[in-house]
């Protein structure tokens, strides 16, 4: 039986023929178009859905097929809680954005380390003005996805002297930073202090980035460049964590001057779909950077 000739055998369970094909090799090539998994003796299979998938489930000695969930995983795998954040994280479906949209920036002028503050001089309805050109200090604004935008991102600010919390969702001018509700910034004064500020601390910034990603996403998967023009440190560069606490950041340090670095970390997210970052400069404003979304888990 030469090659591209078929032999048909059949299969009672189903009543169906199955073509045997023998390729320019001699192999048998059988066509499994006709049988159904669940007509196998070992195998339970209940109506699947997209992304479910086969595997073998040990106790009841049978194939199953299934979307994984974190309560699948033998409690008897010691886990800790970041590495349930990330368990949990991956077994959604991969998105890739098609292009790396910007969501946390300094390209344009070099900065220091957070937190960064700046003082008022006047607000009036959803901008404020501040008393110097510092508005570059909150990230670099302007057409996404090349630069932060507010259909990316929001960073959140804090009153010093007040307590309270506003989102910067663009910088109208040098000296101007505009906030998404106005109500939030109506008892902001001349004088006051405003820093860049995370519900995790106050030396760190908290990005909201829920306008360019949906809600139920549970990773996000970023490109970040760093460069630094001062005089290489220890821990200096950038940060990424979810909580913003000890043992969750993913480093991204510099250790070179004047020498851009690249990473792509996947970072897990809060359900409002906050990161928490943090940028230490090794000199006052040395520090040029640009930190995108190029994909997320949902």
């Amino acid at each position: 039986m030469g090659a591209g000739k078929k032999v048909w055998g059949y299969y009672p369970a189903t009543d169906t023929w199955i073509p045997l094909q023998v390729d320019a090799n001699g192999k048998v090539v059988v066509d499994m178009s006709g049988i159904s998994l669940g007509d196998l003796g070992d195998t339970w299979l209940p109506a699947p859905g997209d992304q479910y998938f086969l595997y073998w489930d040990d106790v009841a000695s049978k194939w199953d097929c299934r979307i994984l969930v974190d309560a699948d995983i033998p409690a008897s795998i010691a886990r800790d809680a970041e590495v349930d954040d990330k368990i949990a994280a991956i077994t959604g479906r991969f998105y890739a954005l098609t292009t790396t949209t910007m969501v946390w920036q300094a390209r344009t002028h070099a900065v220091s380390s957070t937190p960064r503050t700046a003082t008022i001089s006047s607000v009036a309805g959803d901008v404020i003005t501040l008393t110097a050109n510092a508005a570059y200090r909150f990230g670099d604004w302007g057409a996404s996805p090349s630069f932060m935008n507010a259909a990316n991102v929001c960073i959140k600010i804090r009153n010093v002297n007040r307590g309270e919390f506003a989102w910067v969702d663009n910088v109208p001018a040098a000296n101007q930073l505009r906030v998404t509700n106005a109500a939030d910034i109506a008892a902001w004064v001349n004088g006051n202090v405003i820093s860049t500020y995370s519900s995790a601390g106050g030396n760190y910034v908290e990005l909201d980035i829920s306008p360019l990603i949906p809600d139920g996403a549970t990773m996000v998967f970023l490109k970040a460049q760093v460069l630094d023009s001062g005089v290489p440190a220890y821990a200096k560069g950038l940060q990424f964590s979810k909580e913003g606490v000890p043992g969750t950041w993913s480093n991204l340090f510099v250790q070179v001057t004047n020498l851009m670095i690249c990473a792509f970390p996947p970072i897990v997210i809060t359900s409002d779909r906050h990161i928490t970052v943090r940028d230490k400069a090794t000199g006052v404003d040395t520090l040029e950077y640009d930190v995108g979304v190029t994909a997320y888990i949902k």
